[in-house]
Parts: structure tokens; C-alpha cells; sequence
């Protein structure tokens, strides 16, 4: 063979090279492009597509996304959750292969099986759990397992290993749900603390944890009633019907005596019945389990004091109530402090 013919040959196969490797790079660029939106679905939880978008997707080249979740699982969550679900679970299956270490598959096969094949779910939840413990999702499919086998004091153990590593508020959500309705006293302790600590790791959520604890502190049937009583407290309030407000606020705090809004109606009631020693006996006994206490809360009590000659008591909170003394009753209060 001459060195022409060489020549030629070695122009066709750089040719036909140049044209392959341009070709992987474009289904790596468009690859690039489709797993941004991939991503934003996964992160919000959003699976909306046409069959168009979803039969488009190449899950064959590239085979995992620059996160390395397999385009198989990815393709297979939107037929599951869009066109076929047996379908989309067997393609998620699929998707193991392409990544068997990352347990994204398995997660989502698990969350499609539960509630649907306990079996199925059992399998694939504790696969990825026991992979990838840290997970807040594995967890929360997880502690389902163990909380329909009543092993809530595995649910507690795995949070205390996990929640030192990752600082998520699910974990905190999923233990403290799963300890709702129990009546040991040392799970209910431990759910307590729980719930505390999540307040104070998680401040922009502490109404929510404070209804977790007080779910578990009261139980939730306790909890539902206090509402419905204060309910009929406010339409009791609202037809100028004091006394009966007073007493349903009373009971809706008797139900749950820790919660501000219940303290805050029956002092408003004592208020405006003008009953000023009942009110401050009330607050003196209950203010201290109230986390945050109303502004006009503490004004009530504070002319009660005032009106029954309490006068010390009263002293104590002017720099609370009006710090800047503007009030009449401050400025007269002020020469008997």
C-alpha cells in the first residue's frame, strides 16, 4: 500500500473521529442543559411532563448526571409519575446498574411502593437506609417500617446517630410524628427534649416543632379538643357572651396548658369581666409554662396590679410594659415604686 493511500486512510478515520467525538460532545451538551431542569424537578419535587419531554430523554449516553443519579431512575420517576407506573418503577430498577451506591433509585422505588406492595417498600427502604443511613429521606421511609412493626425506640436511636451528622429539620418532623399517641413515658420524655432542641436548631419552625411537643405532652386528642373548645370560646367572646368564653377558654387551656393563645383569651376574658384578682391569681400560677407572652397580655396584668394597689408587683414590670414611661398609669405608678 503507498504512502498516499496511507494518507488518505488516516485523513478518513481523523475525519470520521472528529465528527464522532462532536457528536458525543453534543449529546453531552444537551445532556448538560436537560439535567438542570432534572435537578430543579428532584429539588421541588415537581414530575409535570408531556410524554414528548419524557420519551426524548437519552438515558443511554450519558448514563448518570454530573451528580452521578442515574438518568434511568430520573427517566423512570416521570413514566412513573406521568404515563405508566409499573413502567416507570421497572426503569427505575434499571437505574440501579448505572449507580448502585447512590441509593436515589432505590429510594424512589421504595417511595412508589409504599402504601401499595408493604413487601416491595420493606425491601427496597431498608436496602437504602441501610446504604445510605444519613439520608433524611431513606430515614423517613425507614422509621415507617419501624413505626407499623412499633419499634419507636429504634426510630429514636438511628435519629440520635443521624441527626449528629446531618442538620435537617425532616429528621426532627419524622421522629417526633412517629412518637404521637404513645403512652411511655420515657419515649414521650425523650420526644419532649426532641422537640425543644428543634426549636432552638430550627427557629424560623418553632410553632410547628411546638405543636409536635405538644401533641406528644397532651396527645393529639387532647390537642384537637382544646382547638374546637377555643373555637367555641371565640364565637362565645364574639356574641358579647363573656362568661361562657371564659369558662370554654379555660377549658381549652386545661387541655393544653402550655399554649400562649389559650393563656391569652382567658386573661383577655378576666380582663373585660373586670374580674382583676382572678386574673392576676391565673397568670401567677400559669405564665411561667408560656414560652412567648403577649405584649398586651402582660399589660392586662399589669393594671390589674395596678387597680388592686399591688403596687410592687406592678414596679417590676415597667420596664417591660412601658419602658419609656408614657403611660398615665406608669407616670402615677412611678412615686409608690
Amino acid at each position: 500500500m503507498s504512502q498516499k493511500t496511507y494518507n488518505k486512510i488516516f485523513l478518513i478515520l481523523s475525519l470520521f473521529l472528529s465528527i464522532g467525538a462532536l457528536y458525543l460532545k453534543s449529546l453531552l451538551y444537551d445532556s448538560f442543559v436537560l439535567q438542570n431542569i432534572y435537578l430543579g424537578d428532584i429539588n421541588n419535587y415537581t414530575w409535570q411532563k408531556d410524554s414528548t419531554f419524557i420519551n426524548e430523554i437519552n438515558d443511554n449516553f450519558p448514563t448518570l448526571t454530573n451528580t452521578t443519579i442515574p438518568i434511568k431512575s430520573i427517566k423512570g420517576k416521570y413514566i412513573y409519575e406521568n404515563l405508566d407506573p409499573s413502567k416507570g418503577i421497572e426503569y427505575m430498577k434499571r437505574g440501579i446498574k448505572d449507580n448502585p451506591y447512590l441509593m436515589y433509585s432505590e429510594a424512589n422505588i421504595a417511595d412508589a411502593y409504599i402504601g401499595i406492595e408493604p413487601d416491595s417498600f420493606n425491601i427496597y427502604a431498608r436496602r437504602a437506609f441501610k446504604n445510605l443511613p444519613n439520608n433524611p429521606a431513606n430515614f423517613v421511609m425507614f422509621s415507617n417500617i419501624m413505626k407499623n412493626e412499633n419499634k419507636i425506640d429504634s426510630i429514636l436511636y438511628y435519629f440520635d446517630i443521624i441527626s449528629k451528622k446531618v442538620n435537617d429539620e425532616q429528621l426532627y418532623r419524622v421522629a417526633l410524628a412517629s412518637i404521637i399517641g404513645e403512652k411511655d413515658s420515657t419515649l414521650v420524655s425523650k420526644a419532649i427534649n426532641i422537640a425543644n432542641e428543634a426549636i432552638d436548631r430550627f427557629p424560623i419552625r418553632k410553632e410547628l416543632f411546638a405543636v409536635y411537643r405538644d401533641k406528644i405532652t397532651y396527645g393529639q386528642d387532647n390537642y384537637n379538643l382544646a382547638i374546637e373548645i377555643n373555637e367555641a370560646g371565640v364565637a362565645a367572646a364574639n356574641s358579647n357572651d363573656l362568661r361562657s368564653a371564659l369558662a370554654l377558654f379555660s377549658a381549652a387551656f386545661s387541655n393544653q396548658p402550655n399554649n400562649p393563645i389559650y393563656f391569652t383569651n382567658v386573661i383577655r376574658s378576666f380582663y373585660e369581666l373586670q374580674e382583676f384578682q382572678m386574673l392576676i391569681n391565673f397568670y401567677d400560677k400559669n405564665s411561667e409554662k408560656i414560652d412567648e407572652i403577649a405584649l398586651t397580655t402582660n399589660y392586662h396584668y399589669y393594671e390589674s396590679l395596678i387597680n388592686l394597689l399591688q403596687y410592687e408587683k406592678a414596679c417590676k414590670l415597667i420596664s417591660i410594659i412601658d419602658p419609656e414611661m408614657r403611660l398615665v398609669i406608669t407616670k402615677d405608678l412611678i412615686s409608690k415604686c
